[in-house]
Parts: C-alpha cells; structure tokens; sequence
C-alpha cells in the first residue's frame, strides 16, 4: 500500500518505468535534430527526477551516527595499516591521471551532486517501525488476557 502512495515510491517507479523504456528502444535517430530533442527531454527529466529528491531530503529522518566498539577498532587497525599502503594508492592515483577519462577534474563533470536519500532505508525504518508497534500491541493484548 505504501508503495502506491508515498512520493519516493511514486518517483522511484517513474525513473525506473523510464529506464525501461530507454531500455526497450534499440534504435536511435541519425539526425541531430532529433538526438538533441532526446538529449533535452532527458536532461528535463533529469532535472525533474533530481528536484524531487531533494524536495523529499529536506523531510529525511532524523538520524544520528553509532558506532559498534567492533567498527571503532576495525577502523583504528585499517588507519594503522592505511599508513603502509599510502605508497601504492599514490601511484594508482598518477596512472588514473595519466589515462583520458579515468581522472575527473572540477569542470569537466557532468554530474551533479545528488542529494543523500536512500528509499529502501526509509522503507527499511517504517517496517522496523511496524513490528516494533505490532510487538507492542502483542505485549499488551497478553498483559491485558492475564
């Protein structure tokens, strides 16, 4: 029900309807007339896409970090060894630069910044959020039948 309803599974479908359909066409027009129409429909519904997601970040859950005492230590021994493995990463990082389109720098991207929200975790939250109520309501039918 809630996927009928809720404006990030409304837009999620309607990115993903659109992806298929790209998907299905196996042709494209030799004319550039009509590639630069399909180039600006789809930068139009990039940018549609895009405004809705921020529109829907700006009501994101509030959320706080936790770490495990696992992952705390997990990552002191990863900085501890990152320190031997800096030399490697470096010179992996002259080569990207070295090969066309492997570095990206500032100007040339065409990529926006897209905002931080993740359906399937919301999703994830209102499920945890469910049981925990059905839990609840469990707990108190048996408390109220003793």
């Amino acid at each position: 029900r809630r996927q009928a309803e809720l404006p990030e599974f409304l837009t999620l479908n309607r990115t993903i309807e659109w992806l298929a359909e790209h998907e299905k066409n196996k042709s494209l027009p030799l004319g550039i007339r009509a590639r630069l129409s399909m180039r600006n429909d789809d930068k139009a519904f990039y940018e549609l896409i895009k405004s809705e997601y921020e529109t829907l970040a700006q009501t994101d859950f509030h959320k706080t970090e936790v770490k495990l005492d696992s992952a705390i230590a997990q990552e002191k021994e990863s900085e501890a060894s990152g320190a031997k493995k800096t030399t490697k990463s470096s010179v992996r990082s002259a080569k990207a630069s070295a090969v066309p389109g492997l570095s990206k720098k500032s100007g040339d991207d065409e990529e926006d910044e897209w905002p931080e929200y993740d359906v399937g975790l919301r999703e994830a939250v209102r499920i945890a959020a469910d049981w925990v109520e059905l839990l609840e309501g469990e707990e108190k039918s048996a408390t109220a039948a003793n």
